[in-house]
């Protein structure tokens, strides 16, 4: 499965962002999940706006078959944004909370409004 990755990044530090987005994006991948890190493309030298088409394009196309949104994503307003497309699309959509490997293991075709935390709050 080819897994997006959403979650606040301007708000937070560089370092931090690496942190958790590349945390998440190892596990993933250690589960056998093709990913895609918004943060390996992101060039932080690029405008919010101009960032956050990029990542819209990606969501657009048919390439991604679910999204995983970090901890506090609600605090994000271009991961809210992503979130909001991929509900659009009917992207399966999973949340960073206890378990979740293994949820996103067996919740694989579940509609995107039945996996977790719905409010951002992490």
């Amino acid at each position: 499965m080819k897994i997006y990755i959403a979650g606040p990044i301007s708000a937070l530090s560089p370092d931090e962002v690496n942190c958790r987005f590349g945390s998440a994006a190892a596990e993933l991948r250690d589960l056998g999940h093709s990913v895609v890190n918004p943060v390996d493309m992101s060039g932080w030298g690029l405008s919010w706006e101009t960032y956050m088409c990029l990542t819209l394009e990606i969501l657009r196309s048919d390439e991604i078959d679910a999204v995983y949104m970090l901890k506090d994503w609600g605090l994000s307003e271009g991961a809210r944004t992503e979130r909001s497309v991929a509900k659009i699309k009917k992207i399966p959509i999973y949340y960073e909370t206890d378990g979740w490997s293994q949820k996103l293991k067996e919740r694989a075709e579940r509609p995107y409004d039945a996996m977790g935390d719905d409010q951002g709050r992490g």
